[in-house]
């Protein structure tokens, strides 16, 4: 029997969300989809994130309409709009990002004119002059599709303008000189050569793209829990990362591992496995060999395999891991 096939038909958002106000900005304001949303735009973050809505902002008569604050204290502003993306919008996204001091501005329309996207290349590339101390922004657009299955829709969200991470590493190689500079511009190069291997060996990492951190996150479907490595000069540690704010959440988490601790040493045999329990906890496997200033094809084949492995189990034990998180039994 052949399976049945279908085109998602593109339909008016209005359908799924009557009003922006009081349907879409909630819908945005969901951890999970603020996850998605940060994921498409390739915003690291570390933690569980804090999520508020309708924002006052000293001086600014309006409200911002989300801002996301990671567990590190980091915040990201989010102002939406259905239709086109207009002025009033876009200079108010600005006013809060300075007036927030926010790490980096996402403005959510159904389309962005060419003009603010010429300008938000513009801020984007000031941003880069500034290094820490800039904001950069992304312009996202949105669209909803629906199937033949009556009140399923389907929202796609695509990333029109944005900082180019190669360039801002490109002028940090530039403008600095010394062992930091080399440091920086050497973990670039390592993520941008590793990540399209980890999405083959993952099937996640999909958004994530190389920058000079020397840490990456996937997602597999629970938000407070991910697949992370973290590259040091010749050694790389693969985790299976819990991260909530709380820490006896993350405890318990971490107890749902340890209780698979067999299972993991059948499955990575002969690798050392450590369970970390800080503010966050974490089972990690570090592979000597493989990092920013060492690349074995022994070791990066291993830590691909360990990836690989860590995501599979991750998945299987999804349920646990979500029961524990939210302190439940059975």
């Amino acid at each position: 029997m052949s399976p049945k096939i279908e085109f998602l038909k593109q339909v008016d958002v209005r359908k799924a969300w009557l009003k922006e106000d009081k349907n879409f900005t909630p819908w945005i304001a969901d951890a999970d989809v603020a996850s998605r949303l940060l994921s498409q735009c390739g915003i690291d973050y570390d933690g569980e994130l804090e999520i508020e809505r309708e924002v006052q902002v000293p001086g600014v008569k309006r409200k911002l309409d989300v801002l996301i604050k990671t567990s590190s204290g980091e915040s990201i502003a989010v102002e939406n709009q259905f239709s086109s993306l207009d002025h009033d919008h876009m200079t108010r996204a600005l006013a809060y990002a300075v007036g927030l001091e926010v790490k980096a501005i996402i403005v959510i329309a159904e389309s962005h004119r060419p003009e603010f996207v010429a300008v938000a290349d513009y801020l984007n590339a000031a941003a880069l002059a500034y290094q820490e101390k800039g904001i950069p922004i992304f312009l996202v657009s949105l669209e909803l599709y629906e199937s033949s299955t009556e009140g399923v829709y389907f929202p796609r969200f695509e990333v029109v303008a944005q900082p180019d991470e190669w360039k801002a590493a490109v002028f940090q190689t530039a403008h600095n000189s010394g062992e930091e500079s080399t440091r920086a511009t050497a973990i670039f190069n390592f993520h941008d050569q590793f990540l399209p291997e980890v999405r083959k060996a993952t099937g996640i990492f999909k958004n994530v793209k190389p920058s000079s951190g020397n840490w990456k996150a996937g997602s597999f479907g629970l938000g407070a829990v991910q697949i992370a490595y973290m590259v040091a000069k010749d050694v790389t540690t693969a985790s299976i990362w819990v991260h909530t704010r709380s820490k006896d959440a993350n405890s318990r988490g971490l107890a749902v591992l340890k209780s698979k601790q067999s299972d993991f040493e059948q499955l990575l045999k002969g690798e050392e496995i450590l369970f970390r329990e800080q503010e966050t906890s974490s089972l990690d496997v570090s592979v000597s060999g493989i990092g920013w200033g060492a690349d074995n094809s022994d070791a990066r084949e291993k830590l691909l395999r360990v990836l690989g492995v860590l995501t599979d189990a991750a998945k299987r034990y999804e349920p646990e891991l979500r029961k524990a998180l939210e302190g439940t039994k059975g």
